[in-house]
């Protein structure tokens, strides 16, 4: 597949960016893995090993804009080598999260996609059981395991192609959404602390989930991560606010897919913005660029 060109950018719509009134701050955040120095800018690469599982940086690559997590092949007795992504930051709370993943058909993976915090337990969880390559597993953790839990059928091979898998995040409630569409909700202790988001693909020979590690190297791809503090992600962030240069009101748009911010004006007119950066993240000015 085509990739679009690369996006690694937050945009601050707050008094941080514009001097404006204080208003909450919008954020948005989109990986699309072009280069493993992009990778490593946002992300951390597991290396930490237990007792039935250990992970390694060489399991974790980049080809043709496609993140790969690889659980390396072992055999009986052995403990598992997998790939674990997490993000530098742990800050992540209410908002819209959502990549896109292709698993594969050989039995004994665990896919996870999920957001994550280990003391006190947060955790948010989109899981697949390569053996049971049609189920999907949403798990909430709040202090305490698997407090709400919700199995899903897919009415497809989730190793065939990409597919979008997303949960919006909620004080009250997490909902999951599959290629768009609402696949569940869960609203039993909703996890309510800050968490780092995370990938990995791996096996731990754990009868009850996931079965015996796979014998030969099978691999997790994911196209894409976006995360939003809105539901889901826009392609038009609020509130409206003032072109002071022609004394209109105009709505920041955000064209997410080539990185370009324009102003757009009620009659439908639009300007374009400036773009700068404000403590090495991208900023949008609410005065059009110079002609």
């Amino acid at each position: 597949m085509e990739k679009r060109p690369a996006l690694f950018a937050t945009l601050l719509l707050g008094s941080a960016a514009f001097g404006g009134n204080g208003a909450p701050v919008a954020e948005t955040i989109k990986q699309e893995f072009t280069s493993m120095t992009e990778l490593n800018d946002f992300w951390s690469i597991s290396t930490w090993g237990g007792d039935n599982r250990t992970h390694s940086a060489q399991n974790v690559t980049i080809a043709d804009g496609i993140l790969s997590l690889k659980l390396s092949g072992s055999q009986p007795g052995q403990i598992p080598v997998c790939a674990e992504i997490a993000s530098k930051r742990s800050d992540f709370r209410y908002g819209s999260y959502s990549a896109s993943i292709k698993t594969s058909k050989t039995p004994g993976g665990v896919v996870g996609w999920f957001t994550y915090r280990d003391s006190p337990l947060n955790e948010i969880d989109v899981e697949m059981l390569t053996k049971d390559n049609s189920d999907l597993h949403f798990t909430l953790h709040h202090i305490e395991t698997s407090v709400d839990y919700k199995l899903v059928k897919l009415g497809f091979d989730p190793s065939a192609a990409f597919h979008e898998y997303r949960f919006d995040w909620y004080p009250d409630k997490v909902a999951y959404f599959v290629d768009g569409k609402p696949a569940g909700t869960l609203t039993k202790k909703i996890p309510d602390m800050t968490a780092a988001i995370m990938l990995n693909h791996w096996s731990g020979n754990i009868a009850g989930w996931g079965g015996p590690a796979p014998t030969k190297d099978m691999f997790m791809y994911v196209d894409w991560m976006h995360y939003s503090t809105e539901y889901p992600a826009p392609t038009v962030i609020r509130p409206a606010r003032t072109d002071k240069a022609a004394q209109r009101p105009a709505t920041l748009v955000y064209g997410g897919n080539r990185g370009s911010v324009s102003l757009l004006h009620p009659d439908g007119s639009g300007s374009p913005a400036t773009l700068y950066t404000v403590q090495g993240r991208f900023a949008a000015s609410l005065l059009p660029a110079a002609p």
